[in-house]
């Protein structure tokens, strides 16, 4: 019988659309809009898949989480797509992922985080076809992504869940009990009714000794969510002797991109990742 791995990658050879022209010039698969969720949920995750699997070779996967608020924003807007494009390149299988947002009707919290954590759970179950290492998956996001990508790093034994083994952050909101930015919407509550939702969606507080190495970037002219915020996780981190890396980028504002004509964090970012899934 064929190798199932490599049957795998036969068929998503065959069955990969490409929705983009100047994806085909990159070396890698995308396979998009794949159910990770209950088949009745419309969000689903885009896979990039790098060709070529060696037989016995495992790969590391990485999850890219969208920002926006936890209102809006989509797993392929330009700067999710150069990210999970950057990774792929890089050699690692990449999942970028739509979650439950905030509507009227609907609080994103708690499902946004289940959901998040369910793409990981996805990527662990396939990964003897996809060729992953499951003990070895990170997480990649910016603003609302990045304090997903952090709350999906720690361990949640009631939930059955294993947190991920590596973290970049960008401009993440850490301490969500005292923003006065953070919409109501997201928990359906104020911060007065129920702040155990907001210490619960709080990185800075929910962080221990045992969290992974994490890389923060963050702009000093970032006013949406200000840089203290990645300050004091910092200050924490250093408290329970975190391995971490904060990068302030001077003048930059919020929602940056890993590479534009200001600055280029796509090798640090791939350098950072190396170190702490390939190893």
């Amino acid at each position: 019988m064929p190798n199932r791995t490599a049957f795998v990658y036969f068929l998503l050879i065959i069955m990969t659309t490409i929705a983009h022209a100047q994806d085909e010039a990159q070396n890698f698969l995308v396979d998009r809009d794949q159910t990770f969720l209950s088949a009745d949920r419309a969000e689903k995750l885009d896979l990039y898949l790098p060709p070529d699997p060696k037989p016995g070779l495992t790969r590391p996967a990485i999850v890219v989480i969208h920002g926006g608020g936890w209102r809006v924003g989509d797993k392929a807007d330009d700067r999710e797509k150069q990210i999970a494009t950057t990774l792929a390149n890089a050699g690692y299988v990449v999942a970028s992922i739509n979650y439950q947002l905030s509507t009227r009707d609907q609080p994103a919290w708690p499902t946004c985080l289940a959901d998040c954590r369910a793409a990981v759970t996805y990527l662990r179950g396939r990964a003897d076809e996809l060729a992953i290492d499951p003990k070895r998956i990170g997480a990649i996001g910016g603003s609302a992504g990045g304090t997903m990508s952090l709350l999906i790093a720690i361990d949640s034994p009631a939930d059955k869940f294993t947190g991920i083994q590596a973290v970049v952050a960008l401009y993440p909101a850490t301490d969500l009990t005292n923003r006065k930015l953070v919409n109501q919407l997201m928990f359906g509550h104020s911060p007065d009714e129920r702040p155990d939702l907001y210490k619960a969606a709080s990185p800075l507080v929910q962080v221990g000794k045992n969290f992974p190495p994490t890389l923060l970037f963050h702009g000093t002219a970032d006013t949406v969510v200000e840089h203290e915020q990645s300050e004091l996780l910092a200050a924490r981190f250093k408290e329970l002797g975190v391995k971490h890396e904060l990068i302030l980028l001077p003048d930059a504002p919020h929602t940056f991109k890993i590479k534009d004509p200001t600055h280029d964090l796509t090798d640090k970012i791939v350098k950072f990742f190396d170190a702490t899934l390939k190893k």
